[in-house]
């Protein structure tokens, strides 16, 4: 078993991320040890020797994951476009819902407001899925950036979809604070028609600083966002935050990239 074989295998298992690159870092490590753990090594050490491979061969498939409500919508749509979910309880899946307030409530996703949902959530080792924490957040940039646009092609409205592209750094000039800050790529649509919708939007892919930042307490989005992700409230953020900068990937390595999806809530 070579490191690719044996990073596979702890993505099967949901403990390291994809894709299996063959490079045996504190990542890797980091998964195995989470591994080690759960199949009783009594010292974990993330050393990938024979002992570990043949553990590593021996693993048991996953259980199934369970989920109630809302938490249960969210599985099968991850499901269903073979979005990548992480196990464990020492790391989150980071997800925003379009047109759906915290409490899982659709709404008509009018431009402006804080209508959309940041939430965190986890699958344990029994394969139990839950939100840790939703906060007000919005997905698409204010109406200010959509009618004084920054990009000559129309303001950038995230596309649908899961990326890994963020990393724990610091957003803004005026008022700088802990964030993710986009680190690769990711697809936007361009609102030239100003209709505060991606329909027959042109699609770009690349990196425009779409963060994942506060909106400074503000009542509409307004200049909050000109198509970041963006959580209403600082200390929101900072919750935020403090959970993902917990999580173990992250405390393997601070230059840790954060996935994220982005998903339409009218299709849950």
């Amino acid at each position: 078993m070579n490191n690719k074989e044996a990073q596979q295998i702890l993505i099967n298992q949901g403990l390291l991320d994809p894709p299996a690159d063959g490079k045996w870092g504190n990542l890797s490590k980091s998964a195995l040890m989470k591994f080690q753990k759960l199949t009783g090594v009594p010292e974990p050490d993330g050393i990938l020797d024979e002992a570990a491979k043949t553990s590593l061969r021996l693993a048991p498939p996953l259980p199934p994951i369970e989920a109630e409500g809302l938490m249960e919508k969210i599985i099968s749509y991850y499901q269903k476009h073979n979005y990548w979910i992480a196990r464990g309880r020492d790391v989150f899946n980071i997800v925003y819902i379009e047109g759906m307030y915290p409490d899982g409530t659709l709404n008509s996703d009018r431009l402006d407001e804080w209508n959309d949902t940041r939430a965190l959530f986890q699958v344990d080792d029994s394969g139990k899925a839950q939100i840790v924490e939703a906060w007000a957040a919005t997905c698409e940039p204010g109406a200010y950036y959509t009618y004084h646009r920054m990009n000559p092609a129309g303001a950038a409205r995230i596309q649908f979809g899961q990326y890994w592209a963020w990393a724990v750094g610091m957003h803004g000039n005026s008022r700088p604070h802990e964030a993710l800050v986009q680190v690769a790529d990711v697809k936007v649509c361009r609102d030239d028609n100003e209709d505060g919708l991606r329909i027959g939007d042109a699609v770009a892919e690349g990196r425009y600083g779409v963060n994942q930042h506060d909106g400074s307490d503000m009542d509409k989005v307004g200049r909050a966002s000109a198509g970041c992700l963006v959580g209403k409230l600082i200390e929101g953020q900072r919750k935020f935050m403090s959970r993902i900068k917990s999580d173990r990937r992250y405390q393997a390595s601070n230059a840790y990239i954060f996935c994220t999806a982005v998903i339409p809530g009218d299709k849950l």
